[in-house]
């Protein structure tokens, strides 16, 4: 009985301590908004965490997710035609430990996104429906400053644009 009772004791330790040896878990939501910005044309590095994209323009928001998409539809401002654009957006991870990370990306009408995180290609998304595709950005994420960059191509006039979100969990 001496044994059982001496195990149960350090369980019960053991429990107790988890939460101080695991860090208290934050969750991060992330999407595509105003603060991304957007050029229409290649630029060498463009992907990099450490281009300067100072210079270029706000994204313009052109409406809010159906529900598929927690971050609002943006595009070029000014452009509705055919066109490729290149966007790049920043998300600030506080915590040391990332635990998981996954990103829902969609365009309208038939077009393509070539993704990047941390100057990585993470995927290229091409879609003609509503159902965004989920991409696990887990092992490309970082403490700080992560850069996700997009090259997104619209192949008709009524190109309306595209929308990323995401879910970040790490311990702070």
């Amino acid at each position: 009985m001496d044994k059982l009772l001496q195990s149960a004791l350090i369980m019960c330790l053991v429990i107790a301590c988890v939460p101080f040896a695991i860090g208290e878990v934050e969750k991060m939501n992330f999407g595509t908004d105003a603060s991304w910005k957007v050029i229409d044309f290649e630029n060498q590095g463009w992907t990099s965490e450490d281009y300067d994209d100072s210079w270029w323009e706000p994204a313009l928001v052109r409406g809010w997710s159906t529900g598929n998409l927690d971050g609002s539809i943006i595009w070029y401002p000014g452009k509705v035609t055919e066109s490729t654009e290149y966007f790049r957006g920043t998300l600030e991870i506080q915590g040391a430990d990332i635990i998981y990370g996954t990103l829902d990306a969609g365009v309208n009408d038939k077009g393509a996104i070539e993704l990047y995180l941390n100057n990585n290609s993470i995927g290229t998304v091409k879609t003609d429906k509503s159902v965004p595709t989920r991409i696990n950005i887990t092992s490309y994420l970082k403490p700080g400053k992560n850069v996700i960059a997009a090259k997104v191509t619209v192949p008709s006039d009524s190109g309306w644009g595209w929308g990323l979100s995401g879910i970040v969990r790490y311990n702070r």
